[in-house]
């Protein structure tokens, strides 16, 4: 049975999805930066080596999601959407779940995978061992501020896209 206009609800659950998963996944670059003592960065100039290469490693990641999570997820959405989508758009309900499942989608689900990725190396490095053998447990030495905002501020982020993610899943096959 179709619904009436859940084409449009859920490219606006998707957009958001989309700005709050980038975002949720900037954020935890900036902490892994900011975790190795880079503080400040230009976008638009030269930056310090490490952190050239963390965003270079994150675009090859990113990019090399990106099109296998299309194709997937396009699938996914012509076999197991399109009588939910109603006639959207362009009177065809598949084309409707084609759209969203295989362009919108992907691009929050490769901001959340390398997200994911970022939030297990930044954990990693707060429990690195040290050279001499104890562990770094905290960032820019005690506990504090830094490391209470940035466990805060990732709870938050990563809990909010989680339900998002799972409100747009349901409404979509509801």
């Amino acid at each position: 049975m179709a619904v009436p206009g859940l084409f449009w609800i859920e490219v606006g659950l998707g957009l958001v999805l989309l700005f709050l998963s980038a975002k949720a996944h900037g954020r935890q670059i900036r902490l892994e930066r900011e975790l190795e003592g880079y503080m400040e960065v230009d976008f638009m100039g030269e930056n310090p080596t490490w952190v050239e290469a963390l965003w270079r490693k994150d675009r090859r990641r990113f990019w090399g999601t990106l099109p296998i999570v299309a194709v997937v997820l396009a699938v996914v959405g012509f076999v197991a959407l399109p009588p939910q989508f109603g006639t959207e758009p362009l009177g065809n309900p598949a084309f409707g779940a084609v759209i969203l499942a295989g362009s919108l989608w992907p691009f929050a689900v490769a901001f959340i995978s390398n997200g994911i990725q970022s939030v297990v190396r930044l954990r990693t490095a707060l429990w690195q061992a040290s050279a001499d053998g104890s562990h770094r447990a905290h960032p820019l030495g005690e506990p504090g501020p830094w490391l209470r905002s940035a466990l805060r501020g990732t709870l938050l982020y990563w809990g909010t896209v989680g339900v998002l993610w799972a409100i747009a899943i349901l409404v979509a096959m509801a």
